[in-house]
């Protein structure tokens, strides 16, 4: 399996907090606990930690790969998971960065 690694992020964002309200991914439930703690309104909530997880999982690289999909395991096929990535930078011109699995 092949994939760039912006891809893999992607995924990672959206099975961990979704798309949008209809879709609030693996977290939403805590954004509604911690609606109830602290006031304010649980899609306040869910989009604080929306950014809070996008800002997060934007600044890791390529040599984070693996950490990325033993939390998101999903994100991968069964087969890949618990093994490590090869990555590489693409011969394209954009220079993607690639996560493969053997």
């Amino acid at each position: 399996m092949r994939v760039k690694w912006d891809t893999l992020k992607d995924k990672a964002i959206a099975y961990l907090v979704g798309n949008d309200f209809a879709n609030v991914g693996r977290l939403g439930p805590y954004a509604c606990l911690a609606s109830i703690g602290n006031g304010k309104n649980w899609r306040d909530n869910m989009e604080e930690l929306r950014q809070i997880v996008i800002r997060t999982i934007e600044r890791w690289d390529v040599r984070r790969a693996k950490a990325l999909v033993d939390l998101c395991p999903e994100i991968v096929p069964a087969r890949c998971r618990g093994k490590i990535p090869r990555c590489y930078v693409a011969d394209n011109a954009n220079g993607d960065w690639v996560v493969e699995y053997e």
